[in-house]
């Protein structure tokens, strides 16, 4: 039983065409099949989310935005970000009950405006300089009730004056520029968190 086996199925013998293992490899050597070699596979690049055709560059550069409409929600935007990135960035600095919901037709993730100064937090909390619009009516007058309001929504004075200015408190302003799009006019201003100066007493521009 053992001879047999060993004399038809021998260590050196192709079990798939009864050559002997010799005979096959010295065959493939004179441009017989060889085995493919499995296709390398490269990762394609990532596709960055390209800035909305709204959305203002600050010298030459497009940064981690916020664009508060007058109806409607927050539109947010960060730089070197695939669209997956930013929704699952935004989401982490949202409550949990809160997602970011995408908006076809300004081309951003949106979300609540009411998280408003909560995002701006965050975002200046993670970014040298962030970029905040507004939307407003420049037909609008200023009143009291504007000067003494206590949210930061508004749509009349480009916000400087709602509530005294305090909604943007702790913010320092390195520019400030107005754009209009789609019969639209909004007001931009560019921002960063002034912290203290250990021992110092006084605030600087991080």
């Amino acid at each position: 039983m053992n001879s047999h086996r060993r004399a038809n199925h021998s260590p050196f013998q192709c079990y798939a065409s009864g050559m002997p293992a010799s005979e096959v490899t010295t065959k493939r050597g004179k441009g017989g099949p060889r085995p493919k070699r499995a296709e390398r596979f490269t990762i394609p690049p990532q596709t960055f989310l390209r800035p909305p055709e709204w959305l203002p560059a600050w010298r030459d550069n497009h940064l981690a935005s916020l664009a508060l409409p007058a109806e409607g929600p927050l539109g947010v935007w960060l730089p070197q970000h695939t669209s997956w990135q930013q929704q699952q960035r935004i989401g982490d600095y949202m409550p949990t009950s809160t997602r970011p919901l995408w908006h076809e037709k300004r081309g951003c993730w949106t979300v609540p405006n009411q998280h408003f100064l909560r995002l701006a937090g965050e975002l200046m909390a993670r970014n040298e300089q962030i970029v905040v619009g507004r939307e407003y009516n420049p037909y609008e007058a200023c009143t009291s009730s504007c000067k003494n309001a206590q949210g930061p929504l508004c749509t009349c004075c480009r916000a400087k004056y709602h509530g005294g200015g305090r909604w943007r408190r702790g913010w320092t302003t390195l520019a400030e520029f107005d754009t209009r799009h789609d019969m639209r006019s909004w007001h931009w201003v560019v921002v960063c968190r002034r912290r203290a100066n250990p021992g110092s007493g006084t605030l600087s521009v991080q």
